[in-house]
């Protein structure tokens, strides 16, 4: 079975991909909200504001290598990584999407 909508994605077709999210604190269960890109070793990309959620807190977690967030059939060769640090453009501003 096949996404609902393009093709279905081959394992490292996107290797650079990431999943960014939010662990919740009363279960454990990560929240997916954005996605990114992996642009070295140890740095992902992704959209300023990313940088917080609609409760002010910053993701907490990356995911890369797995084709589908919502089940273990890919899990195998996925990397999981706690986020270290988040650095936002010093220019950007929530309310106007400027430098996001």
């Amino acid at each position: 079975v096949g996404p609902p909508h393009g093709t279905a994605a081959r394992f490292r077709e996107f290797a650079h991909m990431a999943a960014i999210g939010w662990t919740g604190p009363a279960n454990g269960t990560i929240q997916w909200q954005c996605g990114g890109s992996l642009i070295w070793d140890n740095f992902v990309l992704t959209a300023a504001h990313c940088a917080v959620d609609s409760r002010s807190q910053a993701p907490d977690v990356v995911r890369l290598g797995d084709l589908d967030l919502f089940t273990a059939a890919d899990d195998e060769h996925a990397q999981q990584f706690g986020i270290v640090a988040i650095v936002r453009h010093p220019e950007h501003r929530f309310a106007a999407r400027y430098h996001d």
